[in-house]
């Protein structure tokens, strides 16, 4: 994928663009065809994605996320799209990100 334009990143939405980036170069990109045509929700990418605390990023971190800002939240999506749509669609790191699913995830998964 040819991008023609990168925002300027601060240090911290840098450095979670980064950690988004490997693991969609490692582990989401690679699993994506198989997720496609076996169709089947890709539980070992959420948990790749609450092991690096990935999900919840935006929720405030009195309600267990971890409240970084929205443009930092927007790079990891980008990130993790341009390899998996699938991984993406149930991160639970979407644009509408203070949604009871993500709480409930952030939760459980974390067990």
């Amino acid at each position: 994928m040819t991008v023609i334009w990168q925002p300027v990143l601060g240090e911290d939405a840098a450095r979670w663009r980064a950690v988004a980036d490997q693991l969609t170069q490692q582990h989401f990109a690679p699993l994506a065809e198989e997720l496609d045509r076996e169709q089947r929700y890709p539980w070992e990418s959420v948990r790749r994605l609450v092991e690096h605390k990935l999900a919840g990023l935006f929720i405030p971190k009195a309600y267990g996320g971890e409240g970084v800002a929205l443009v930092a939240t927007v790079a990891v999506v980008e990130t993790i799209a341009a390899g998996c749509a699938s991984t993406r669609s149930s991160s639970d790191v979407k644009s509408r990100p203070m949604t009871g699913r993500c709480l409930i995830s952030v939760k459980v998964l974390a067990v």
